[in-house]
């Protein structure tokens, strides 16, 4: 069996993979991915695939879900904290997949599934917390913590449509970005690039709102993104469409 070093994983580690990272995926380029390839040439030398990886992240998703709609100050930190772990295992199996050279529609399966899983529960979780649990947070004296269970699912559905909506589209159209309009001026086009890094973003965000007590402000945060998200990739998904007509 190859030895990898951590040198040989981070080789596979593309330019072009790199700059859709650092555009789209701030928190994961900076604080993820230099850990990763570490963790990555130690399970590939154990012996273990991208695949077996991809199925513990499963297992950490469903123990943060556990966690946030536990709904106390405490189990919020502990899931909070392992939502960075979570991030770091994701990027671990697709560094393993490029080192090993695999790519088949298993892997890719599981792989967008957890995906879809993890932006479906946790968001969701959080209000059941929020709404069932003893959580008091900075705004639980100013708005009625029942509404939250309803912005939590209305956020995970959004989220969910969104991806959906995306991976779609590129494959009617087969490109692999929707790409901003010209008239997006640059001030707006970070606007965008901010809200695509959104859920990239969350891991940071959310570590700090659990010792703050601003998960429920947080939620709140991640209504509006979701529905801006949401718009964003329907409304130009339909500009793009609408431009192969003519």
């Amino acid at each position: 069996m190859k030895k990898f070093s951590v040198a040989d994983v981070r080789n596979y580690y593309t330019s072009e993979k790199a700059r859709k990272d650092r555009d789209s995926h701030i928190f994961l380029y900076y604080c993820i991915r230099p850990f990763s390839f570490r963790l990555s040439a130690f399970f590939l030398n154990s012996g273990l695939g991208p695949n077996h990886i991809t199925w513990f992240t499963y297992f950490m998703i469903i123990s943060i879900a556990s966690l946030f709609s536990y709904g106390s100050y405490e189990t919020f930190i502990v899931g909070s904290i392992l939502l960075y772990f979570r991030g770091l295992f994701d990027a671990v199996d697709g560094n393993m997949a490029r080192a090993l050279g695999v790519s088949d529609r298993y892997g890719e399966f599981i792989d967008a599934t957890a995906g879809y899983l993890f932006t479906g529960t946790v968001f969701f979780a959080i209000g059941i917390g929020l709404t069932f649990g003893h959580y008091d947070g900075i705004l639980s004296n100013k708005i009625n913590y029942d509404i939250m269970i309803v912005v939590s699912g209305v956020t995970s559905l959004f989220f969910v449509l969104s991806g959906t909506v995306s991976m779609k589209a590129k494959n009617l159209l087969q490109i692999s970005n929707l790409g901003i309009p010209k008239t997006v001026t640059k001030g707006k086009y970070f606007i965008f690039r901010l809200a695509k890094s959104y859920k990239d973003l969350f891991i940071p965000m959310a570590i700090i709102a659990s010792f703050f007590k601003l998960i429920d402000t947080l939620l709140l945060i991640s209504f509006v993104v979701s529905v801006l998200s949401f718009l964003y990739v329907f409304v130009f998904s339909v500009v793009r469409f609408r431009r192969l007509q003519k």
